[in-house]
């Protein structure tokens, strides 16, 4: 039988590369394992401007500091073009910090009107989780 064409490269020439298929496979599991995204709660899925972009709020089994269940948003763009836009939700509770699930980095800060600005480059993903302030 003739040898299978491969699109992507073999598995291990994959996980060498953090740019590949199997690299961004990968960090997804790790991200969707370490919150239980798997379990979440879907709480809203909000209008957004761009036609290409997609917003789901989930509430995480997890709860933070305060006892409340912790806040989880899965953004994508599926469009070719980048997109800077604003993610709006009353799922979203004032003054909590976005974080990147990814690298923990701060991305913004949920202000009184339940929104935050975010980038997101073309056929991108963010898994964002927010922290609540302190009281």
């Amino acid at each position: 039988m003739p040898r299978a064409r491969s699109l992507y490269g073999t598995l291990p020439d994959q996980l060498a590369r953090p740019d590949s298929f199997a690299s961004g496979l990968r960090d997804l599991l790790r991200i969707r394992s370490r919150y239980g995204i798997a379990t979440a709660r879907q709480v809203d899925v909000p209008d957004v401007a761009h036609p290409g972009m997609l917003v789901l709020v989930h509430e995480l089994e997890t709860l933070d500091e305060h006892g409340l269940p912790v806040v989880q948003l899965s953004v994508l763009n599926m469009s070719a073009e980048a997109v800077d836009g604003t993610v709006r939700s009353d799922a979203l509770p004032l003054g909590a910090t976005v974080i990147d699930a990814g690298d923990d980095s701060e991305i913004s800060t949920v202000d009184n009107l339940s929104s935050f600005p975010l980038s997101i480059g073309p056929y991108g993903v963010r898994f964002l989780v927010l922290r609540r302030p302190e009281a």
